[in-house]
């Protein structure tokens, strides 16, 4: 009799939301902010519920419930007439019942919502060397932070990579740069970018790019981003034997991550390509596809492929160069 009360106690307290079809669900409201609804189970773990399939609501403790109308209203949920729910913020007597299909969002992250912003970022380092006949030493380094707002979205980048063979330089450069993108819609955004590169043995002492465009946010999850953009850019390039070279060109650019299988790895890719309008055998392209899995906390490991390609490279150099680096690293 003891375990019945503490079960049906347990269940009288739990989150409920009851379907179109009649089936009943129990659990605790996660969040809603996209077409579904995320209900955390204490049997089946995250459901993912599409919000026209809920008939009825109803939540214990008090959740933020944000409006079609722009209003935001904090409190305890209750459905008293099927396809409309009541808000319980307090006072007496509760305000009207709101069909459901007026709300947009529940318990949203800072960015969503637009009450704040919401930080992420990763940075990686690896090291690598080895003695007896031969002596080399390598190091990586990359960084990228992003601070998402409801409409905007800021990322700083950077990575650098230099290696020594008997104690002689055999690799050294870097790239940094900086992105704003503006969210037009929830999809669509424009984007303005700038980036510095220097890469001695490609012979290039510095190469800026300037630009923007637009692009397409197709996916932005928490499992799942993908974005495909493209735009105009203006690239100077400051050699260290031949001409330098100043042009405008088409730029365009793909980011894509996935965890595999429910679990925490994770597969990315990302390239961005630039071509000049006004000279054909002017072109490069930048891309890293790779795997990350964790380790420990926020540690991660990283399995990482990287290529650049110049499609005119200064006489005596190779148009390819390829790497692959294995690091380890910290996210938030």
């Amino acid at each position: 009799m003891a375990a019945t009360l503490l079960a049906w106690a347990a269940c009288a307290q739990a989150d409920q939301l009851t379907l179109v079809n009649g089936d009943r669900l129990t659990g605790t409201i996660v969040v809603k902010e996209t077409e579904f609804l995320i209900l955390q189970t204490p049997h089946l773990g995250e459901l993912k519920v599409r919000w026209s399939e809920v008939r009825r609501i109803f939540s214990e403790k008090e959740v933020k419930v944000f409006l079609s109308d722009g209003t935001m209203v904090r409190g305890s949920l209750e459905t008293v007439t099927d396809g409309t729910v009541v808000i319980h913020t307090g006072v007496e007597p509760p305000g009207a019942p709101v069909p459901l299909k007026q709300v947009v969002f529940i318990n949203p992250a800072p960015d969503v919502s637009g009450e704040g912003v919401q930080y992420l970022g990763r940075i990686n380092l690896g090291y690598s060397a080895s003695s007896g006949n031969s002596k080399i030493e390598t190091l990586y380094a990359d960084i990228e932070a992003i601070a998402r707002t409801r409409n905007n979205r800021y990322t700083a980048a950077g990575k650098t990579r230099r290696s020594k063979d008997n104690n002689r330089e055999s690799e050294s450069n870097w790239l940094a740069g900086l992105k704003w993108d503006h969210f037009l819609t929830r999809k669509w955004y424009s984007y303005a970018n700038t980036n510095f590169e220097s890469d001695q043995f490609k012979d290039v002492r510095l190469r800026s790019t300037v630009g923007g465009g637009t692009g397409y946010q197709f996916y932005e999850t928490d499992s799942t981003n993908l974005a495909l953009e493209g735009g105009l850019t203006y690239v100077d390039t400051d050699f260290i034997a031949r001409v330098d070279e100043r042009y405008p060109a088409v730029r365009w650019a793909l980011k894509f991550d996935h965890f595999l299988f429910k679990s925490r790895s994770q597969f990315f890719h990302t390239h961005e390509a630039y071509a000049a309008i006004d000279k054909s055998d002017s072109a490069f392209v930048r891309s890293q596809t790779g795997l990350r899995f964790p380790l420990a906390y926020q540690v991660t490991g990283t399995l990482q492929y990287n290529v650049d390609w110049e499609k005119n490279p200064t006489p005596g150099r190779v148009p390819t160069d390829t790497s692959v680096q294995f690091t380890l690293g910290y996210i938030w």
